[in-house]
């Protein structure tokens, strides 16, 4: 027998051949449209993810330049009061220093004032300088410039002091 290719068998097996072929066109179609939806979804997140990033990267920015400013903003505070404090230190020693000044001219003045008194009585001068040597250990005459050299001193301490204390109390802390 001749082959038929138009026979009942043959039209039974193209035609289960041709749905199958259907099937898996049909089947491959809804793999390619789940596939391309998880694709397209894997490209927005990973855009998503990006823009994120890149978000993050510019505030961090943001926040280091906003930081570097209130650091010089605080920098150039401190070193006003720094030198506010070092400008009323120094008006006040010189002060200081120029009533110590005034001071040592009047004790001269006094000082020599009492000498010519002490010169006319030779026993007075004696009794004056042994006086100055057992409280002041030195000469009546040298006393004005150790007393003067002990204020300057005293004076000096006592700016220091004041200049340590005011520069203690600045905060070097950004103002809020």
């Amino acid at each position: 027998m001749p082959f038929n290719p138009f026979s009942v068998l043959t039209s039974k097996i193209f035609g289960g051949l041709a749905l199958a072929l259907l099937i898996l066109v049909g089947i491959q179609s809804c793999q390619i449209d789940r596939i391309t939806d998880q694709r397209d979804k894997a490209k927005l997140l990973a855009e998503q993810t990006q823009a994120a990033f890149d978000q993050t990267v510019a505030d961090y920015r943001a926040a280091a330049v906003e930081a570097e400013r209130i650091q010089q903003a605080n920098l150039d505070r401190v070193k006003a009061e720094r030198a506010s404090i070092d400008e009323r230190t120094i008006h006040d020693l010189k002060t200081a220093r120029d009533a110590s000044d005034a001071r040592y001219r009047r004790l001269l003045a006094s000082a020599a004032q009492a000498d010519t008194s002490r010169a006319a009585d030779p026993d007075l001068s004696a009794v004056t300088d042994a006086a100055c040597l057992a409280y002041g250990a030195a000469r009546c005459d040298e006393l004005p410039a150790k007393l003067k050299a002990a204020q300057d001193n005293t004076d000096q301490l006592i700016a220091l002091q004041a200049w340590v204390a005011g520069q203690a109390v600045i905060s070097t802390n950004p103002a809020e």
